[in-house]
């Protein structure tokens, strides 16, 4: 047992465990509250269980700033960045919480309750 718990299995499986369990808090947190980074053409959001990378080619420059904004400042936030959208052509990237998360619990599953392969010992040309 204790070989089991020295491995680079079991601590890549609990590294990505425990990395499943923090977005996870993240997820269940974009339905609560809106959380946005700034940068100096990009924005990165977590709201309404998503996470968005968004691209404006042509966007006025300011400072890398977080915010983060409650249920009931949603909707004006959303109208905001509607006319940001069509004012400024930009790229935008969304992907959901839950595909990250699956695939990480997926995976620390398979590392930290899959058995290794035994080694295959060789064998010598005599038979013995």
């Amino acid at each position: 047992m204790g070989k089991f718990f020295k491995g680079w299995r079991w601590k890549i499986g609990v590294l990505t465990l425990v990395m499943a369990c923090v977005l996870m808090g993240g997820w269940m947190r974009s339905f609560v509250a809106t959380d946005v980074w700034f940068a100096s053409t990009s924005r990165i959001a977590s709201l309404n269980g998503n996470f968005e990378w968004m691209s404006f080619d042509n966007a006025p420059k300011h400072f890398i700033r977080r915010r983060s904004f409650g249920a009931d400042q949603r909707d004006s936030i959303n109208g905001a960045w509607a006319v940001l959208k069509t004012e400024h052509p930009n790229k935008m990237t969304r992907i959901p919480y839950w595909s990250i998360v699956l695939s990480l619990t997926l995976l620390s599953a398979y590392l930290l309750l899959a058995k290794p392969k035994k080694a295959v010992e060789p064998t010598t040309a005599d038979g013995a």
